[in-house]
């Protein structure tokens, strides 16, 4: 079994590939991520930062989380997909599903 996680936005303008294995799978049910995903929660795994090669442009905007803490959340300047999230002091790069 391959531990490659290999994604990316609606329209493929932006993709990401890692052939290290998730830290995390997880449900995040912050409000920012309510609002991206319409939903109760969004579904992310999380990998160490630098293992990650991402192709293509993001447009990038920075919010707070619940707890306060800033969130870079990266999305597809094309189709608006959110894609992926950097939060700082996190230490992993959490990728949308």
């Amino acid at each position: 079994m391959s531990n490659k996680i290999e994604g990316g936005c609606q329209c493929g303008a932006v993709r990401y590939s890692s052939s290290v294995a998730p830290s995390i799978t997880f449900n995040c049910h912050c409000t920012h991520c309510q609002m991206a995903s319409g939903a109760a929660f969004t579904t992310a795994v999380a990998v160490p930062q630098g293992t990650t090669e991402i192709t293509g442009s993001t447009m990038v905007h920075t919010l707070a989380s619940d707890l306060g803490i800033p969130v870079h959340r990266h999305h597809c300047p094309t189709c608006g997909s959110y894609v992926y999230g950097i939060s700082e002091g996190f230490g992993a790069l959490p990728l949308m599903l």
